[in-house]
């Protein structure tokens, strides 16, 4: 039963109920990667990081006054499914060592003289789409200057009775995000 409660506060009515009761569901999601278009198909779980914001403490005689800090955003992880031709799990990989460049910097050169703003470059926006329960965009959740740090390994095993089909994760760092209703 839903009720609708009115509170009177400060002359301004006030009610319990919310004007949308629908659930969010988890399934209304869609994953978009300029950089990596395989990864975004294959992509079947996107975790929303968490955001959290430092204090810091100023010493009193009595109490200690707590102040805001600096947010700080935790990783961003993506779980998709690898494909037969190693498409999405090659678009990462590949990605990764032309910025760790391990045997030479040619790679991350490459990469690095990319124009500004170009989604081929050192980094790339990632945009994560919430859906409503009509399956219409409703929030837009972009994440600026993102690139990946890395991929879960891959357990290829002969001894399963049935078929798996191989997932991997990725781990992406990115600058900051930024949330807007899209409707």
């Amino acid at each position: 039963i839903i009720s609708n409660v009115t509170v009177n506060t400060e002359d301004q009515l006030m009610t319990s109920t919310p004007q949308n009761i629908n659930m969010l569901s988890q399934l209304g999601f869609k994953f978009t990667l300029a950089r990596a278009p395989h990864l975004q198909y294959f992509t079947n779980a996107v975790e929303l990081p968490g955001i959290n914001l430092s204090v810091a403490e100023q010493p009193t005689p009595f109490v200690s006054i707590p102040f805001s800090g600096k947010c700080t955003y935790e990783d961003l992880t993506v779980q998709f499914k690898i494909d037969e031709n190693f498409g999405n799990w090659f678009e990462l990989h590949d990605w990764i060592t032309a910025l760790g460049s391990p045997a030479s910097f040619a790679g991350f050169r490459e990469l690095k003289d990319k124009p500004l703003g170009d989604q081929k470059g050192l980094t790339s926006d990632i945009e994560l789409t919430i859906l409503k329960s009509s399956m219409t965009p409703h929030i837009g959740i972009t994440f600026k200057d993102a690139f990946p740090t890395s991929i879960s390994p891959l357990t290829f095993n002969a001894q399963d009775l049935d078929v798996e089909y191989l997932s991997a994760t990725a781990t992406f760092r990115y600058l900051s995000y930024a949330v807007r209703r899209t409707t």
